[in-house]
């Protein structure tokens, strides 16, 4: 949003320009990429996608709001300083985490140069002013840092819109008084932006000016990214130079150089008039300069025209400079301990929102569609401005027909790869585009020798019919001459067979795009959408409704509509809407293209996996075992995507209940796969996942402590060490904790990940509430039962919603619950819930299936608490002897069983026999877990507790 006036790249400041058609959104393959803009937005003033955050944190008697920084204490305002103030703010960003002195200096004084006993002076008005002097909240960690103790929670509340900064043209920069304003560039949701110009030198410069602290958030990242840019690309000219920053007094800002050239958005007329070769040249140097930021791990995250700037240098030749890294975020955030950045400075990289920010213009189809942005969403949004430069027209969306605007064939293709609808099919390096445009012309001149090629080999074969009757002798000689060349041309006929079969995909594409365009996304245009922005999931529920009303739609149009559906369903937890929509897909497919084409393998192995969500195992092993006869025919028995659809067998049978069956097809899945060589790592650690969900919800997780760690390092390495990712991968270790009787560690490592996902899945979100369902296994197992009670209902709730109430990963919430009032002596409220899931897991799995067991023995135990010993006998004695003979039941639920019908003869009176079941069960235990757990130690309290006899 830097623009500025010079020369032939004029610009007026201040001016907007508002996009005078409006931008109308497509689907690629059904997926969205483009919702639409008003028409009077302008580029300048256009607001990125972001997610709002809390808006304050609260802690004992003291709150503080981010937007104004005012800080109340029992509920009224208390004054204090803007640097203790700050303090507080990044120790709340940072609860129940040892902050060092260093990573505060650098995080609230920005790169200044200050002494420990400034610092300590800060600290210590800040105790005052909370009132903390016995450090109950702020703790000092001696000769480290200090840490916020206390529990902390966030405050969220809706704004109705952002006021801006109360600047006038002509007015000096606080804190740079010959700087006076000229005019205001734009203001967005990370900073309002003005040009200035110095009173006695007429030097110009661009300030943003954060108007509240969520803004200076933005500022602190920008520079942060900065300084990591600027220490591997040197001073030079790939991006926007910035000077100063004041993060100390409001109004904070930064100082930026001014680039007289302006933007590409401001340059677009002029642009339009160079050549075809320079327009290409410019986005081949943006590529190599964003090519360095990733390699650095840097996602821009708002890549466009408006934030690449051009330098017009002393040789006069035009060069990009990408500017405003205000939204970036770092995915290697431990590549920095190189550049001295610390652990606070790779925590502002690393980014606290789930969602990206962007334009909608630009924005990645996965990224819309709630997936984690990644290099290639940046490289898509490089891909439509290459599209927009090569057609002259920075307004134009990638739409429906686009390649009817590109001439040359090879540019069609750069401009497909870098802009594809599916990122795995994108170029994965933006320095491969810059080499593909770079080698343009040498490009051609083989492509043209190939065709050349191929026209001779076609004459050679009409010679050889001309001279066959003539001249026998000859035609074995021009036969060879046919096949040489033949051979010579078989891997351009390749080519043009994958590009015919590419063609005929994106017709079909094109038609699903039209369908979306104009009966979907047309709604989701703010002018039209009731005064309130359209949500993605909203979205996908007007796809949904627009479907079922277009009747005129080709079968395969549909498929293909249906299978982007039901993903998107499915990756929001929505599997009963997956379902049906996967159902449908893979039944069009099989009819228009039969059985075993790979569209309807594709959507067969789709539908099968939101089956086995589901729970419904005899459905996924009818319909998964064509589909892996097929696959293992075409790929081999061992190929990746051959186990990618096995495992699902594993899934169905872990969401059924059925752990030790599922152990023991991801156990054989996962050794044929870590047997290949270089397998692709999502797909190891998906598989991989699969087998430590079943290792937890058994509860052996103590035998798998190696591939926890395992997990958990690949997740941090490959997605980030602040991403969702890596923070799921961090439960396995909390169930290893808990199942060993640490529960304090348990706690901290639960508490901490369902911090991190609120944030940053929302909610909502089936794994946030996931966490609520494992704290409640947690605070059950740890005797806390009280505590448990508002997270087993959470978790309850939302699975019978989302999955249904006969569903076995409900029936598991609910039994949760049961147990939880149970042990706060709530019988009859629990006596109740177990009675419904009981008789659901009857009918539903039959009387020896281990849910049913478990519920069965579940419900005994709460009759025995109550003292209702006869009725808690033939459910205890039941769940113990089916239990025994049960194959998918291993010794810790054995154990439990046991465990049980010793409780009932101590009950009893039957001492003898009540320590012979204790001794079984410990025996269980044991044999399950040489190293002992929390269920073993918790037998040996009861056997230490018997009398002697």
């Amino acid at each position: 949003m830097i623009q500025g006036a010079m020369g032939m790249l004029s610009l007026r400041h201040g001016d907007h320009c508002p996009v005078t058609t409006e931008a109308r959104g497509r689907w690629y393959a059904g997926i969205p990429f483009l919702q639409s803009v008003p028409e009077n937005m302008a580029e300048n003033d256009a607001s990125t996608v972001t997610d709002a955050g809390p808006t304050g944190w609260r802690f004992a008697n003291v709150e503080l709001n981010l937007a104004t920084l005012e800080l109340r204490v029992d509920g009224r305002p208390t004054a204090l300083e803007r640097k203790p103030l700050e303090i507080l703010r990044t120790l709340l960003e940072h609860a129940g985490e040892v902050v060092t002195k260093d990573e505060l200096i650098e995080t609230v004084w920005a790169g200044r140069i200050i002494s420990d006993a400034t610092l300590t002076k800060a600290v210590a008005k800040l105790r005052a002013a909370i009132g903390d002097d016995a450090q109950k909240l702020l703790r000092t960690v001696y000769g480290y840092g200090y840490r916020l103790v206390a529990p902390v929670e966030p405050m969220v509340q809706n704004s109705a819109g952002q006021p801006t900064l109360a600047f006038e043209p002509g007015q000096a920069v606080t804190g740079r008084p010959n700087f006076l304003l000229q005019a205001r560039l734009g203001a967005g949701a990370a900073a309002e932006v003005w040009l200035a110009e110095h009173a006695k030198t007429r030097e110009s410069r661009v300030f943003k000016f954060a108007r509240d602290a969520g803004q200076l958030g933005h500022l602190k990242r920008e520079v942060a990214v900065y300084r990591l840019l600027r220490s591997v690309l040197g001073k030079g000219r790939q991006i926007v130079e910035i000077l100063d920053w004041n993060f100390e007094d409001p109004p904070f800002f930064i100082e930026l150089e001014h680039v007289p050239g302006g933007s590409l958005h401001d340059q677009a007329e002029v642009l339009s008039t160079w050549p075809r070769e320079r327009r290409l040249m410019l986005i081949a140097e943006i590529a190599e300069t964003l090519a360095t930021a990733h390699e650095l791990g840097v996602l821009h995250k708002d890549l466009k025209p408006a934030n690449i700037l051009l330098d017009t240098g002393r040789d006069d030749e035009v060069r990009p400079r990408l500017a405003d890294f205000g939204s970036a975020t770092l995915l290697s955030p431990n590549r920095l301990d190189d550049y001295g950045i610390s652990r606070l400075g790779r925590s502002i990289l690393a980014g606290e929102h789930p969602t990206a920010g962007g334009t909608p213009l630009y924005l990645a189809p996965e990224v819309i569609a709630g997936e984690l942005p990644t290099a290639r969403a940046d490289i898509y949004a490089l891909g439509v401005m290459l599209y927009q430069l090569i057609v002259g027209d920075l307004q134009r969306p990638l739409a429906p027909g686009w390649e009817e605007d590109v001439d040359d064939i090879l540019l069609r293709e750069d401009i497909a790869a870098a802009a594809s609808g599916r990122p795995d099919n994108r170029l994965g390096d933006a320095r491969e585009l810059a080499e593909r445009l770079r080698s343009l012309e040498t490009r051609r001149n083989e492509r043209a020798a190939a065709e050349q090629l191929r026209a001779n080999a076609a004459r050679a074969e009409a010679a050889v019919a001309r001279v066959r009757a003539r001249r026998p002798w000859v035609v074995g000689l021009a036969g060879s001459l046919v096949a040489g060349l033949a051979l010579s041309t078989w891997q351009w006929q390749e080519a043009v067979g994958a590009r015919a079969a590419a063609e005929r995909e994106a017709a079909q594409a094109a038609a699903v795009n039209t369908f979306l365009t104009e009966d979907l996304l047309a709604a989701a245009n703010p002018m039209r959408a009731s005064g309130h922005d359209v949500s993605v999931r909203e979205l996908l529920d007007r796809a949904a409704e627009a479907l079922g009303r277009d009747a005129a739609l080709e079968p395969a149009v549909e498929a293909a509509i249906r299978v982007s559906l039901g993903r998107s369903f499915y990756s929001f937890g929505e599997h009963q809407d997956a379902e049906l929509h996967l159902r449908r897909a893979h039944e069009l497919s099989r009819d228009q293209h039969g059985a075993l084409a790979d569209a309807t393998l594709e959507a067969g192995w789709r539908h099968a996996r939101v089956l086995a969500a589901l729970g419904r195992v005899e459905e996924v092993e009818t319909l998964i075992e064509p589909i892996v006869a097929a696959r293992r025919t075409r790929l081999g028995v061992d190929h990746p995507d051959v186990l990618k659809v096995e495992a699902v067998l594993g899934d169905a049978a872990r969401y059924a209940g059925q752990w030790q069956r599922a152990i023991d097809l991801y156990e054989l899945v996962v050794a044929r796969l870590d047997a290949l060589e270089a397998p692709r790592y999502e797909l190891v650690e998906t598989l991989r996942e699969g087998l430590l969900r079943s290792y937890h919800d058994a509860e052996r997780l103590g035998g798998a402590r190696a591939l926890v760690d395992l997990h958990i390092d690949g997740q941090r390495q490959h997605y980030g060490e602040e991403s969702a990712e890596a923070a799921i991968a961090e439960l396995y270790l909390a169930g290893l904790y808990r199942q060993t009787g640490q529960f304090e560690a348990a706690e901290g490592v639960y508490l901490d990940v369902l911090e991190q996902l609120q944030r940053r899945l929302g909610p909502d979100h089936s794994m946030t509430v996931n966490v609520h369902h494992m704290l409640a296994m947690h605070h059950i197992r740890r005797g806390s039962a009280g505590e448990a009670i508002p997270h087993a209902r959470r978790s309850y709730e939302h699975r019978r919603d989302t999955l249904g109430s006969r569903h076995a990963m409900t029936l598991a919430a609910l039994n949760n619950l049961a147990v939880a009032l149970r042990e706060v002596g709530e019988f009859e409220a629990s006596l109740r819930k177990q009675e419904i899931g009981l008789a659901t897991a009857r009918e539903l799995f039959g009387p020896q299936h281990p849910t049913t067991l478990i519920l069965t023995h579940n419900k005994g135990m709460t009759r025995l608490q109550a003292g209702e010993t006869e009725e808690a006998r033939p459910l205890l004695l039941t769940a113990m002897e089916n239990g025994n003979r049960s194959d998918e039941l291993d010794g810790l639920w054995q154990g439990h069983f046991a465990w049980g019908v010793g409780r009932l003869l101590l009950a009893e009176q039957r001492i003898d026999e009540a320590r012979e079941r204790f001794e079984h069960a410990l025996w269980l235990y044991e044999r399950r877990s040489p190293e002992g757990d929390q269920a073993a130690m918790r037998v040996r309290e009861s056997l230490a507790a018997l009398p002697e006899g």
